[in-house]
């Protein structure tokens, strides 16, 4: 079984005093040499996606797929990684990037013809899967403008908050391969990063009792949480 997840970019980075990062206005320049000149001015702070960010469920993402790919018999391919950056749109956790400060409200990939690139981008890509993981905020599982028109075959995850408005109206729960999982944050004690846990533990889960966790998920996503608790 192939297994992907989708996670958000986050604003905390490395190089966080860096003056000239890159903004919005390098990303929509009109002159196409603008952005690579910019790059290439900060090649020496590049860095993998998924060592650049460090926000707090990023590093819980993190840390659950390093668990699974350190399993004997799992290994690095067990997991894929891919990562929405406000920025660059969705990159490979092994893609260097420079570091850069777009702010979701004015990002041009999860806003207007970015959001339509972003849809295709991201169908494209989970259609090669049986089992996706999105560990996504509201705001850019708007941007993804669902459903997709892929195969039932693969099963999409949405782990997502309760409490938060509209959220969960956002899914397309109607779709035999369609299913949304809602935390409350009284279950899980860890603010913002709760979506993140529940994946890593998801992990520790799967490193214990076999790779049978996945599949039991697959089958039926509502067991995902009474396997994490």
């Amino acid at each position: 079984m192939k297994i992907l997840v989708i996670s958000p970019c986050s604003a905390s980075q490395k190089h966080k005093k860096l003056a000239n990062k890159l903004r919005i206005d390098d990303f929509i320049s009109t002159d196409p040499n603008h952005l690579p000149r910019r790059i290439e001015e900060l090649d020496e702070y590049k860095e993998s996606a998924i060592s650049m960010y460090q926000g707090g469920e990023h590093q819980l993402i993190r840390n659950g797929l390093e668990s699974i790919r350190n399993t004997p018999n799992y290994g690095v391919s067990t997991v894929d990684l891919y990562i929405i950056s406000t920025g660059f749109g969705l990159i490979c956790e092994n893609q260097k990037i420079v570091p850069y400060n777009v702010p979701n409200n004015n990002s041009h990939i999860l806003k207007g013809n970015g959001s339509e690139k972003l849809h295709n981008e991201v169908k494209n890509k989970i259609k090669d899967y049986n089992l996706v993981f999105f560990i996504l905020g509201k705001t850019y599982v708007q941007a993804l403008r669902l459903p997709f028109d892929i195969s039932d075959t693969v099963s999409q995850i949405f782990i997502i908050y309760k409490r938060t408005q509209g959220y969960s109206q956002l899914i397309p729960n109607d779709l035999p391969n369609c299913f949304s999982v809602e935390l409350n944050s009284k279950d899980f004690k860890s603010g913002y990063t709760a979506k993140g846990l529940v994946f890593n533990k998801l992990c520790e889960a799967a490193c214990e009792q076999g790779f049978g966790v996945f599949e039991q998920v697959k089958e039926n996503p509502e067991v995902l949480l009474d396997i994490v608790q």
